[in-house]
């Protein structure tokens, strides 16, 4: 009579889990993780342009095919590939929130250890610099920031949803919101960008750290103007 109870029990909550289950989370995910990758490939492809623009100067004609090389060939395959598994680690601690009904900070420090792994900028990070701590916390507090708006696109149920730009309105329902919601790890970019430029010296290069850190904040600076812009374009088509 006890396990014939604690079957039924079993029963019922694995049907109420069920039920819990957002209807669309595969498309969602399907959708969130396409418009990621789409954005990471746009970003690597600037690569060059940010090599060419610190590195124009006739002082570097020897070496700048060099760098050029290198990016080409080794580092954009290994920043590709990162980028790729944190994208994948965001989705699946958004997920765990979900499904599991675990909360955000349980979800963040279950994944944590493998996103630091795969953060190009903390590979460049010398481990036994004073300001290393705090810049490994400053990684946490991203990652964070990136997952919590993951949460409210996948649980999202809306019917007819076939694009990224249905799901962030449906989901956050205003320009203001939108932009809320996925800008808030910049503030925190941010700041671990300022800390480095404190001390470049935690920067693990022979040579070119100003050079390493000027092309860090080209990037984050079109990061930031390019997800404007395309919230703002996401709205503006209404009209």
């Amino acid at each position: 009579m006890f396990l014939y109870c604690v079957t039924i029990k079993e029963i019922i909550s694995q049907l109420v889990h069920i039920m819990t289950i957002p209807r669309y989370l595969d498309r969602n995910t399907e959708l969130v993780r396409k418009r990621l990758i789409e954005q990471v490939k746009i970003s690597l492809d600037k690569g060059n342009k940010f090599i060419e623009k610190e590195m124009s100067s006739n002082l570097f004609v020897l070496v700048k095919p060099i760098i050029k090389f290198f990016y080409n060939e080794v580092k954009r395959k290994d920043m590709e590939s990162g980028s790729y598994k944190q994208i994948d680690l965001s989705i699946k601690a958004a997920k765990d929130v979900i499904l599991e009904q675990i909360s955000l900070e349980m979800a963040i420090e279950r994944y944590f250890q493998q996103y630091l792994k795969s953060d190009q900028t903390y590979q460049t990070l010398k481990k036994h610099h004073k300001n290393y701590p705090k810049l490994v916390n400053n990684t946490k507090d991203v990652f964070r920031e990136q997952v919590r708006p993951l949460i409210d696109l996948l649980q999202n149920d809306s019917e007819n949803i076939t694009t990224y730009e249905n799901l962030a309105k449906e989901t956050f329902k205003s320009k203001e919101k939108t932009l809320n919601a996925l800008t808030g790890q910049f503030e925190f970019m941010e700041q671990g960008l300022k800390w480095i430029k404190e001390d470049l010296t935690i920067i693990n290069l022979p040579m070119g750290r100003d050079i390493l850190y000027k092309i860090l904040l080209q990037g984050y600076q079109e990061t930031v103007n390019e997800l404007v812009s395309e919230t703002e374009a996401m709205y503006d088509a209404l009209y």
